[in-house]
């Protein structure tokens, strides 16, 4: 059961969120005021997904955006930002490992948020 997975305060939330699917219709075509519901109905699993993925993909961006008012703080900005990754240019490993360390530990976490990071002569030759 995908609910056993969901955090409780996240599972109200959720719960709004599959609400706002598509509404049953009738053979004529007419609104039945009914919801699509879970079982043997591939609309509702869908949108199950759609909602769980929505709160994973927003903590994503909360994440990384919390990381990059704390690279700030450091003086460190970033060139471009794309999903969950931060492109910044540095001159050693020693600053990389700097911005590592503030972006895993930007959000207290109870599961430790691991951050890789590639460098390379430009960001051409980055293998």
């Amino acid at each position: 059961d995908w609910g056993t997975f969901v955090p409780a305060e996240d599972h109200e939330r959720m719960l709004e969120l599959q609400a706002m699917g598509p509404e049953l219709l009738n053979d004529e075509g007419e609104k039945t005021g009914k919801k699509n519901y879970w079982h043997n109905n591939p609309a509702r699993r869908a949108f199950t997904y759609k909602a769980l993925n929505r709160l994973i993909q927003g903590s994503a961006a909360d994440m990384t955006k919390k990381a990059m008012i704390e690279l700030h703080k450091e003086g460190i900005t970033p060139h471009i930002q794309v999903h969950d990754e931060l492109d910044i240019s540095v001159t050693n490993d020693l600053e990389a490992a700097k911005i590592k360390d503030v972006m895993e530990n930007a959000v207290d976490l109870e599961v430790p948020n691991k951050v890789d990071y590639e460098s390379g002569p430009n960001w051409g030759e980055i293998k």
